[in-house]
C-alpha cells in the first residue's frame, strides 16, 4: 500500500478587543471621600476544579477553562473529570449527536455528550496551547468495523487525533483517552489506534483524511460555534492502497 502524508493549514484569526481608559475631571469644588472612588473588588480567578464542577459555562468560561490547562495531564484530568460520552442508542440526544458532525468544543462541553468527531474536536483548543504540544492533527478515517471477529460495519467512519509531545514523537487521541505509548511515525499511530480501540480492520479499503491545525487561534470563532467547527473536517486523502 502506498502512504502519502499531507497537510493542510487552516488559519484563524482571534481579535482582541480594547477599551479605552476613562479619565475623570474633579472640579476644584468637589470634595474627595474614599467611598466614592473605591475600587469594586474583583472575584479571584476560578481553578481547574472549580470550573469542572460547573454543569455548563459561558464562553468566558470556557476560555479561561482552556488557558488553566498548559500540561498533557491536566487535559487528562479534564477528559475523566468532564466525561464526555456517546449517547445511549435511541434517545433524543443520540438522533441529534448523529446529525452531528464536528461540533463546537464549547457546546460539546456543555452538552456533556458526543461522538468520536466531537470528541476530536474538543480537545483541539486545549492540546493547540499547551507547550509541550506540536503538529496537532485532526484524522479522519473509513473502513471496515470488527466485532468478534466479524466484519460489522461496512463505510464506518471515526475520528481522531494525533500529535506530537515534548519527546517528539507521536501520540494519539482517540474517543476521548490519550494514547500512553508514543510511536516514531504518525500513520503508525493512527492504525494503532484504529486496531486497538475501534477493531477498524487495516486493510485496502481503509482510508485516511488529514488536517495538520496550525496557526489557529485555541480561542477562535470555531470554538464556540458548530457551523465554523465543521469546516475543520478533514478533507484531504493521505492514505491509498
Amino acid at each position: 500500500m502506498k502512504k502519502t502524508l499531507m497537510a493542510i493549514a487552516t488559519a484563524g484569526v482571534f481579535a482582541l478587543g480594547c477599551k479605552e481608559d476613562m479619565a475623570y475631571e474633579l472640579e476644584s469644588s468637589s470634595i474627595y471621600t474614599p467611598a466614592e472612588h473605591a475600587e469594586t473588588p474583583t472575584a479571584p480567578p476560578r481553578t481547574l476544579d472549580d470550573l469542572l464542577k460547573q454543569p455548563t459555562l459561558t464562553k468566558e468560561e470556557f476560555a479561561l477553562l482552556i488557558r488553566s490547562v498548559n500540561s498533557l495531564s491536566n487535559l487528562e484530568t479534564i477528559l475523566k473529570q468532564r466525561k464526555i460520552a456517546y449517547p445511549p442508542e435511541g434517545t433524543k440526544e443520540h438522533e441529534e449527536t448523529l446529525s452531528l458532525r464536528y461540533g463546537a468544543p464549547w457546546l460539546t462541553h456543555n452538552r456533556g455528550y458526543g461522538v468520536c468527531d466531537e470528541m476530536a474536536m474538543y480537545s483541539l483548543p486545549f492540546l493547540l496551547q499547551i507547550p509541550e504540544v506540536k503538529d496537532v492533527t485532526l484524522i479522519e478515517i473509513k473502513g471496515t468495523v470488527e466485532k468478534e471477529g466479524q466484519p460489522d460495519k461496512l463505510g464506518a467512519v471515526h475520528a481522531l487525533v494525533i500529535f506530537r509531545d515534548s519527546t517528539n514523537k507521536w501520540r494519539y487521541l482517540n474517543s476521548g483517552g490519550i494514547s500512553a505509548s508514543r510511536y516514531e511515525k504518525p500513520l503508525e499511530a493512527v492504525n494503532i489506534a484504529v486496531m486497538t480501540d475501534n477493531k477498524y480492520r487495516i486493510d485496502n479499503n481503509l482510508t485516511y483524511k488529514s488536517n495538520m491545525i496550525k496557526e489557529l487561534s485555541a480561542t477562535g470563532p470555531w470554538v464556540y460555534d458548530d457551523s465554523k467547527a465543521e469546516k475543520l473536517r478533514p478533507l484531504v486523502e493521505i492514505y491509498e492502497p
